[in-house]
């Protein structure tokens, strides 16, 4: 009887510990940081005037750190849409890091072609093929800290690193507009 009680015990501390987890992590929405609010949809006229991917109003917060904050498109999440499986192509997650101020350091938006390659590891088996295309907020005030862009393929025929130019034409291949709004010319 004793056994079995600490095994429940053990369980039961283990459930509460992934119920902790999952509130906290899982769910994305983690109170007290206010980085998230700070950078969900607030910032996305800013983002549109760098010419970024906004962040959508269905999207989610998977991960909120201090100096990190992840946003996942659902479809991303969902087997029955997931790139690997539905085979369609999306824009899947953006991830914004700052600095230890709390500023923008850089921003990653991470797309899929929906198509599975094999890894360069022959023990990796079939992985997605997928761009991320990374935005350097500190190239804006110094150039050689890093490039402005930087974009890189995984596991596809096109893997490794791209100008802003080539990830966008792989993009239109794949069937994914980069921005994920419309951008009206000037009037003059």
């Amino acid at each position: 009887m004793a056994r079995r009680l600490a095994i429940l015990g053990r369980i039961q501390g283990l459930s509460l510990a992934m119920l902790l987890s999952w509130s906290c992590f899982g769910c994305g929405v983690l109170t007290g940081n206010p980085n998230v609010e700070k950078y969900s949809a607030k910032m996305n006229q800013d983002r549109i005037k760098r010419k970024l991917p906004i962040v959508p109003g269905n999207w989610t917060v998977y991960s909120a750190l201090r100096t990190q904050i992840d946003w996942v498109n659902p479809p991303f999440q969902d087997p029955v849409t997931y790139p690997g499986t539905s085979g369609k192509a999306m824009h899947a997650t953006k991830q914004i890091l700052l600095d230890a101020d709390g500023n923008p350091d850089q921003e990653t938006d991470t797309y899929y072609s929906g198509k599975k390659n094999h890894g360069v590891d022959p023990d990796s088996g079939f992985l997605g093929e997928s761009i991320s295309i990374t935005y350097n907020y500190q190239s804006e005030k110094n150039d050689f800290v890093k490039p402005l862009w930087q974009c890189d393929v995984s596991c596809g025929p096109e893997e490794g690193e791209h100008t802003i130019d080539e990830a966008e034409a792989i993009l239109k291949r794949w069937g994914i507009q980069r921005l994920n709004y419309q951008v009206v010319p000037p009037k003059n």
